[in-house]
């Protein structure tokens, strides 16, 4: 029979943090952004906290590493200009098949 081993790991999550047009917040880890919390600044990230604290400990190590990023990760944010496009100018754009 195995020993159990009893340690704490410190895994610092890189997370995606936005406020939105009317005021609420979301807050999701990098590495999961199904993972999603609404709400206000604060509770967004106590949630995150408390969500990721259990969600983590019970993932096998290969899974727990990919919300382990190097130290010198950025994110960047960009902001894109987004206009209509006319149907008959998109068409050639977009391979797809015709309707049925």
């Amino acid at each position: 029979m195995g020993k159990g081993y009893d340690f704490n790991l410190t895994v610092e999550v890189l997370t995606v943090v936005r406020e939105l047009q009317g005021g609420d917040w979301t807050a999701f880890p990098v590495a999961d952004p199904t993972r999603v919390s609404f709400g206000t600044e604060v509770s967004c990230l106590e949630d995150q906290r408390l969500l990721l604290s259990e969600y983590l400990a019970e993932l096998p190590a290969r899974e727990l590493s990919r919300f382990s990023l190097p130290q010198d990760v950025e994110l960047e944010q960009a902001t894109l200009e987004c206009r209509p496009v006319a149907r008959q100018a998109a068409e050639h754009i977009v391979d797809r098949p015709g309707r049925l």
